[in-house]
């Protein structure tokens, strides 16, 4: 499911200091040019940070996480595991 690829490609665009982005489900499906599954905009549990969910194993490879999802306000934070001293 390559639907996701654009999230990922996003993510490793932004400068390399930038280690945390707060987005909306929106600007999430902009990105990928596509609707979320209802399950995105219902249960935290579909952000899970578990490679063996095809939509996480995109910013895991590219080197994020999600840390925070607000299921109220429609956003996901994302923190890169890059660490600068």
């Amino acid at each position: 499911m390559q639907k996701y690829y654009n999230l990922a490609k996003f993510l490793n665009s932004l400068p390399k200091r930038q280690n945390e982005i707060t987005i909306t489900f929106e600007e999430v499906e902009m990105l990928i040019d596509n609707d979320l599954p209802s399950s995105a905009r219902k249960y935290a549990s579909w952000w899970a940070n578990d490679p063996t969910h095809s939509q996480a194993k995109y910013w895991l490879d590219a080197g994020w996480e999600t840390r925070e999802v607000d299921i109220e306000n429609q956003e996901v934070t994302f923190c890169s595991d890059v660490k600068w001293n």
